[in-house]
């Protein structure tokens, strides 16, 4: 969410919502600093990385503040180790600190994230070098990781991004050996690979550096992308499909490698590129907002059409677990929030009870920043 709003913040401010943006990115980083010590001695160093039981939250439907007891917490530490994990919250800390200095005009809280961003690197580094699930087993059915060296990578161009401190540069290119990185063609919670070489390739851009390799390595992804293999096709309504990664939030997958098209295609090597990944993007936000074979943007509170029961407690007013359809209407509307999308047959289960489709989340909606940067016809009002 944090590169959306460095690229295409003006976006945030015509639709005069830079306050819900920064807030909403606050909640985010101020958990992270809660969660993690500042220290820049790494044998104290620590970082929560879970909060809650799988067994206890997924047999609870209700509000959030009455989620019940115990909440047990899983963190990774000094003899601990979650290599990947810290490298994702980085990340976090180092691009939102660059927009609170920039945009948000907030220098000490900018500093702040910036501080923890730099000592939680060091811990990063720290070896061995370790999956986070390896040291805090409670999460692997939740979110396990496949790999830490992407995260290693990202969080290092993040601090060059943030600081221009050519050692996290280096330390970046050192990490990504091009021969072993893996190059899966999907941009989430797990794999940054593309993500990777995009954001080099733009800062090294941007700084007037040889950036040669690493953008034909961008590209190589990218071009893999438009023209997809290996487990990843179209669907018959044009939706990028990855076998796996999509099954469940597939717009995140699809609106993932949109926004690396978009943020890569100024710096195309040639004009053809560049429109080749314009048109993927594009044609991923024109599903996502209606053009596909449901009539359905999957934007909630936007349109009629617009999915009308998402797998969210809160928002539907209910408490039973054992009957998520009551009440059958919606108590509120999550406006802007994009559900998880439609299954490789195009089709959409517009159902409470079908979580892999319906459930919102930060995956999806933080690349939903690409549609700030569309034109206002690409938004349907009809079919």
């Amino acid at each position: 969410m944090a590169w959306g709003a460095l690229e295409w913040g003006d976006g945030y401010q015509l639709a005069n919502q830079t306050q819900y943006l920064r807030d909403t990115i606050k909640w985010g980083t101020d958990w992270l600093i809660k969660a993690s010590s500042n220290t820049n001695n790494t044998n104290n160093q620590y970082l929560y990385v879970m909060i809650g039981s799988l067994d206890i939250d997924h047999n609870y439907w209700g509000p959030d503040t009455n989620i019940p007891t115990p909440r047990p917490s899983s963190k990774v530490n000094s003899s601990a180790h979650g290599t990947d994990v810290s490298g994702e919250a980085v990340a976090a800390m180092a691009a939102s600190s660059l927009l609170f200095f920039t945009q948000f005009n907030d220098s000490t809280y900018a500093n702040t994230l910036l501080t923890y961003a730099k000592n939680l690197y060091s811990f990063a580094e720290t070896t061995p070098f370790t999956l986070y699930q390896n040291s805090a087993p409670q999460v692997k059915d939740a979110y396990s990781s496949s790999n830490y060296t992407d995260e290693l990578v990202w969080g290092a161009l993040w601090l060059y991004r943030a600081t221009n401190d050519t050692s996290y540069l280096n330390k970046a290119t050192s990490y990504l050996n091009i021969k072993s990185f893996i190059h899966k063609q999907v941009f989430n919670w797990d794999e940054k690979s593309g993500a990777c070489l995009v954001l080099l390739s733009q800062l090294l851009q941007q700084s007037g550096q040889d950036s040669g390799t690493w953008k034909s390595e961008a590209e190589r992804y990218l071009d893999n992308i438009i023209k997809p293999s290996n487990g990843c096709s179209f669907t018959g309504g044009g939706l990028f499909w990855c076998d796996g990664d999509s099954n469940e939030a597939s717009l995140s997958v699809s609106l993932g490698n949109a926004f690396l098209c978009l943020v890569y295609a100024p710096i195309a090597t040639s004009s053809a590129k560049t429109q080749a990944y314009i048109n993927f993007a594009l044609s991923q936000i024109d599903y996502a907002l209606g053009k596909n074979p449901m009539n359905t943007p999957y934007v909630i509170g936007v349109h009629p059409n617009s999915p009308q029961n998402p797998h969210h407690a809160g928002a539907s007013g209910g408490t039973d677990i054992s009957n998520l359809d009551n009440p059958p209407q919606t108590l509120h509307v999550l406006y802007g929030a994009i559900v998880g999308g439609p299954n490789k047959d195009d089709d959409f289960s517009d159902s409470r009870t079908d979580y892999a489709e319906t459930e919102r989340g930060g995956k999806g909606e933080g690349k939903r920043n690409v549609m700030n940067n569309t034109p206002h016809s690409r938004y349907y009002k009809g079919f």
